[in-house]
């Protein structure tokens, strides 16, 4: 991979943009820096990712009706820098961006400082190992964990070995990662209104 030092903001940006027609509005939360990338970084920040995707799931769309869905998509480069990326992004009414957008805030808050429930992570727990077990049976699964083992230069011995890495997804441990990559003072907001609303 090429550096071409093209690198995220290090601060807050929120933006807003008029244009187009439809008639909704796009929110897009997107929280980047510098990342270690390892087996353990990378589970808890695709856990981290999916645990609050499902909060904000909960809160945005079945509890204020506000949106089909929200998407949630955790992202990490190993070459040609370690960098993370989380991004938030839900459509909804132009006339519900800022009721919408300050429960999102809330919920994003509230799990860097508190993390997952130790119920709401067991229930995770038990999905992933049903997960490995038939992602063991199925040779794609296996494939693609050694391909990516092999290309960050690490064993690949530790893709037969996942249940070890599992056990290390505790509630400290996910909150920690929250803290350090829903970093509060460095993200980018960017909102998408209709012309004319």
């Amino acid at each position: 991979a090429i550096d071409r030092g093209i690198r995220p903001p290090s601060a807050i940006v929120e933006r807003e943009v008029v244009k187009g027609v439809d008639p909704r509005s796009q929110v897009a939360i997107v929280f980047t820096g510098a990342f270690q990338n390892t087996p353990i970084n990378r589970l808890l920040i695709k856990t981290m990712g999916e645990m609050l995707g499902g909060n904000l799931h909960h809160v945005l769309r079945e509890e204020l009706g506000g949106t089909y869905g929200v998407n949630v998509d955790s992202r990490f480069s190993k070459y040609p820098t370690q960098e993370y990326q989380i991004s938030i992004g839900f459509a909804c009414d132009p006339a519900r961006v800022k009721e919408l957008t300050d429960a999102a805030w809330n919920e994003i808050r509230t799990f860097a400082e508190r993390g997952p429930s130790a119920d709401f992570l067991a229930g995770v727990r038990k999905q992933m190992d049903r997960e490995l077990e038939n992602g063991y049976q199925e040779n794609a699964d296996l494939l693609n964990d050694m391909m990516e083992s092999i290309e960050y230069g690490e064993d690949i011995a530790i893709v037969f070995n996942q249940k070890a890495l599992y056990d290390q997804l505790t509630v400290p441990a996910l909150r920690a990662a929250a803290r350090d990559f829903l970093d509060l003072k460095r993200y980018v907001q960017v909102t998408l209104r209709p012309e004319g609303k």
